[in-house]
């Protein structure tokens, strides 16, 4: 119970000082999030991260989480993205992800539709889903 307790106030401390930051998981090297419950929280690879069986379901998860990234990173907020991105790194994204993501982009309170059945039920952060204002094009400044 303490473990648990001290693990979760670790990943709040972690998560702000990313936030303070502007940085993400990702830019620090941390690729998947890890676990359930209380001792969960992003890690690096996991161990059949290199599994041939993998491979093509790893291509594929990454193509369309690069769809959720391209179509939706002006409408969602970065932490929902990372969100749907840590759900389907874990469960694949369904067959139907371009249309889930063309819905959202109609109605982006939707958001929910893109995350695997047993991931809808998580609270989310506080944080509004829905990005305020636009992101600046990528590139040079």
């Amino acid at each position: 119970m303490l473990l648990g307790a001290v693990q979760s106030l670790s990943g709040r401390l972690a998560a702000h000082a990313l936030n303070a930051m502007g940085k993400t998981p990702r830019d620090v090297g941390h690729s998947n999030w890890l676990g359930d419950g209380p001792l969960a929280g992003w890690g690096s690879l996991p161990l059949d991260y290199f599994s041939p069986p993998t491979v093509a379901e790893r291509e594929r998860t990454a193509e369309a989480v690069a769809a959720i990234r391209l179509f939706l990173g002006n409408v969602l907020s970065p932490a929902v993205l990372d969100r749907i991105e840590s759900a389907w790194h874990r469960n694949e994204p369904s067959e139907d992800h371009l249309q889930a993501i063309h819905a959202v982009l109609q109605t982006p309170s939707a958001w929910r539709t893109l995350l695997p059945d047993d991931h809808k039920d998580v609270p989310a952060t506080g944080q509004s889903p829905i990005r305020d204002e636009p992101r600046p094009p990528p590139g040079p400044a």
